[in-house]
């Protein structure tokens, strides 16, 4: 149950992350957004390939979904919101999650039209990452976004 919360508010999450990003429409909702970075770390290695999640703690300016981004190979993300670099400042629960193939390769959607999310519903993936980073009941990873900041966080995560 809760690993299906977690997927499921994961992928509400991009979706509204990938809406954000979209012209058109009513007009967008304005909030100043400052610039953050991270590195995130498994054990003490880069961890790679990666999708963090910031969920902002209290209440949101309005229109703002939240933030997030990818790790590179060395493990390095910067925080977008939307299409747009930077976040809200506030005070966010992250959450980190890697899927790989069960073997622990890189994900590949297969062949005939099957994509990443028919693979995760099927449960052909597994996730790299100890549940308790994944879930927004567990994870005790926090950081602060300030105004006048350097915004730059070290997410060390342990395997055991």
């Amino acid at each position: 149950m809760q690993k299906s919360l977690r997927l499921d508010f994961a992928i509400l999450f991009a979706c509204a992350v990938t809406l954000a990003g979209c012209g058109g429409g009513p007009a967008q909702p304005t909030f100043d957004l400052v610039p953050a970075r991270g590195t995130v770390s498994l054990d003490g290695k880069p961890l790679g390939d990666a999708d963090v999640t910031l969920v902002f703690q209290g209440a949101a300016p309005k229109g703002f979904a939240g933030s997030g981004g990818r790790t590179d190979g060395n493990g390095k993300l910067e925080v977008k919101t939307g299409a747009k670099s930077g976040t809200v400042v506030g005070q966010y629960k992250v959450l980190v999650s890697k899927l790989t193939m069960p073997d622990g390769s890189p994900v590949k959607a297969g062949g005939e039209g099957i994509d990443v999310e028919q693979l995760r519903i099927s449960g052909q993936l597994k996730e790299a990452v100890p549940e308790r980073y994944t879930t927004l009941d567990f994870s005790d990873l926090s950081v602060n976004i300030t105004k006048d900041g350097k915004n730059e966080f070290d997410l060390k995560l342990s395997g055991s």
